[in-house]
């Protein structure tokens, strides 16, 4: 192997590590003050902002390994009664190809309509979990919409700060 897609391949893992550690840290630290996941979607935000500097192949790996790593290390997202784990990495999954597919938009367009996606697909789930019903969904989709609002936030000031070339592939 020479040596400069060796440099990129330790710089592209490093980067995959840096964002799943902090797509555990961030729900983490909402927990710990006491801010719901359900609300503010504290897992949307790791993946939202690497939606621009990943390629699709990694961004998927995030979205299917955080939930289940999170899930691994603090018990949450819980997947018995209610699949908040399956919920979540399907949303997670939407989200990341939505990111990719809306990726010429303006990035708070694409952020909004990817996150709206992403919640939206999850009603699929009705059809699949006998504990994720129409109600509990519609719950799930309307308690995350101040979280879908922060999140396009953060996404467009991290932007606006760290001006990045777009390298969606």
């Amino acid at each position: 192997m020479n040596k400069p897609i060796l440099v990129k391949a330790i710089t592209q893992t490093s980067q995959l590590m840096m964002v799943l550690a902090a797509g555990i840290t961030i729900p983490i630290l909402c927990h710990m003050a006491h801010l719901r996941g359900d609300i503010f979607l504290p897992i949307f935000t790791a993946i939202l902002v690497a939606g621009y500097q990943m390629d699709f192949k990694r961004l998927l790996t995030l979205a299917i390994v955080t939930p289940i790593t999170n899930m691994m290390l603090t018990g949450m997202p819980i997947s018995v009664p209610i699949p908040m784990l399956q919920v979540l990495t399907l949303e997670l999954v939407v989200f990341a190809l939505s990111l990719k597919l809306g990726a010429r938009l303006p990035i708070w367009l694409n952020g909004a309509l990817s996150l709206t996606m992403a919640r939206i697909s999850s009603a699929g789930l009705i059809f699949i979990f006998n504990s994720w019903t129409f109600p509990l969904w519609k719950s799930h989709f309307i308690l995350g919409i101040p979280g879908m609002i922060l999140n396009i936030l953060i996404l467009t000031a991290w932007y606006k700060i760290h001006p990045i070339e777009s390298q969606c592939h």
